[in-house]
């Protein structure tokens, strides 16, 4: 197996890891689930409202951000309950 097969097969897997890691996320998280809920609503109002292609890549990115730093926020409290549990 050459190189290049190799980088395409281990990109699967960390896709495969993360979407398992952000499934696990969603599934267990109460705040998570409140934010992707809300996520779902803004994008059908975005149809809705037939936003322009601009809106759309903010409201991604605006989407994308809040998700990714509710994440980190969640990760960094469960390291801090794993060192210090009281």
């Amino acid at each position: 197996m050459n190189s290049e097969s190799n980088f395409i097969i281990n990109r699967i897997k960390a896709v495969k890891y993360a979407a398992k890691g952000f499934w696990i996320l969603i599934t267990s998280e109460k705040s998570i689930i409140a934010q992707v809920f809300i996520a779902l609503l803004i994008t059908i109002f975005g149809f809705i409202m037939q936003i322009s292609a601009t809106e759309w890549m903010f409201q991604v990115l605006a989407i994308g951000l809040v998700l990714v730093a509710e994440s980190l926020n969640t990760a960094i409290e469960k390291l801090a309950d794993f060192i210090h549990p009281e």
